[in-house]
């Protein structure tokens, strides 16, 4: 047997029994409202539309806003078309084949309506934030 098979006895009156019973229903409490939290948020996103950007809606005494970021992912095959055979890569193209989303936003829109096809924008994870108004 190990010495970390071996169990020590806590000093009596040294409170950790109280700390540790305390400590599992706090545990048990946060587990419990991170689900009742997750559902709220689940209902509250289900009342707003899933497209990117900034959405506030009035309840009541409560203002409601949701945020979600674009998320741009590049299609790399299709870009590896484009470019693949190229000695020099345009700087708004990385060598793995994605595309500098700043970069692309600046450029003239011939370049830009090349590059479209490539790109598929979602939206990115939601954050509400739930303010109460008077």
């Amino acid at each position: 047997m190990s010495d970390w098979d071996t169990y020590q006895t806590a000093a009596p009156n040294s409170g950790l029994a109280e700390a540790a019973q305390e400590y599992q229903a706090l545990s048990r409490q946060q587990e419990e409202l991170q689900a009742k939290m997750e559902a709220l948020h689940d209902k509250i996103l289900a009342e707003f539309s899933e497209e990117a950007g900034e959405q506030t809606m009035v309840a009541d005494h409560y203002a409601i806003t949701v945020n979600r970021q674009e998320r741009w992912t590049w299609d790399a095959d299709m870009l590896d078309d484009l470019f693949g055979n190229q000695e020099e890569l345009p700087t708004h193209v990385k060598k793995r084949l994605t595309v500098d989303k700043r970069r692309f936003q600046t450029l003239d829109d011939e370049d830009k309506r090349l590059l479209l096809p490539a790109l598929t924008r979602k939206p990115g994870p939601a954050k509400i934030s739930v303010k109460e108004t008077s």
